[in-house]
């Protein structure tokens, strides 16, 4: 198996499109950084390598003619990454933009296929999420995070069986900006209701500026940010 590296050009094997992987959030899900600069997290075992990048190991050294070695440059893809550049970041985004995902592997069979989940932050602030579902009387923590800005981040994958999974959940949403100052947005605390029915009502799966294939956004917070 192809082992993947920063610097690598991939494409989707499931969806149109591809990019340059830019980072592992953990040994199966990898950054795929598209043509727009958008991060698009993905599972390792859906994107197909397509040209190494600079990143790639160098080749063995060769011996000398007289047996001696040549010194050996370190590998890049071994060294640690001192330089995080700055996120990106929009004039008109300065609002609390978060929204639910649901992407299907496929449209046409709804019945039966599987679906991705997917939080997408399109704003510019760092997103700190939880995602909660009612558990014996009480709440359980799901998923929690951190979303860069105008990024997002696959939740899971889940067939169509699990659909009621998503019936009722709720986020807490925590967002800010790091070194500058800025308009202080609401800790945000919504509770969502989710009908399994639409998963198989034409018209649910649209196109999206955040897929490459067709999703349902359930927007989460939109516009909102406090006033002083």
């Amino acid at each position: 198996m192809t082992t993947l590296k920063i610097g690598d050009k991939v494409r989707f094997l499931n969806q149109i499109g591809g990019g340059i992987i830019s980072g592992f959030q953990s040994s199966q899900v990898c950054l795929v950084k598209d043509e727009d600069g958008f991060e698009i997290p993905t599972l390792v075992k859906e994107v197909v390598l397509v040209d190494e990048g600079r990143h790639a190991a160098a080749p063995k050294p060769k011996k000398s003619a007289i047996g001696a070695t040549d010194a050996e440059e370190p590998d890049l893809a071994d060294l640690p990454m001192t330089y995080r550049p700055k996120p990106l970041s929009r004039r008109d985004a300065d609002v609390l933009n978060v929204s639910l995902a649901f992407v299907p592997h496929d449209p046409d069979e709804p019945g039966r296929t599987e679906f991705e989940a997917w939080l997408v932050n399109d704003c510019n602030f760092f997103v700190r999420y939880a995602l909660l579902s009612p558990d014996a009387g009480g709440v359980r923590l799901r998923f929690e995070g951190e979303l860069e800005p105008h990024t997002k981040i696959l939740l899971e994958e889940f067939p169509s069986a699990r659909l009621e999974t998503w019936e009722h959940v709720t986020f807490q949403l925590f967002a800010f900006k790091r070194d500058e100052s800025f308009r202080l947005p609401p800790v945000c605390q919504v509770p969502l209701k989710i009908r399994p029915v639409r998963f198989f009502q034409p018209h649910t799966f649209l196109d999206t500026p955040f897929f490459h294939a067709p999703a349902w956004l359930v927007p989460v917070v939109k516009e909102t940010v406090e006033k002083f």
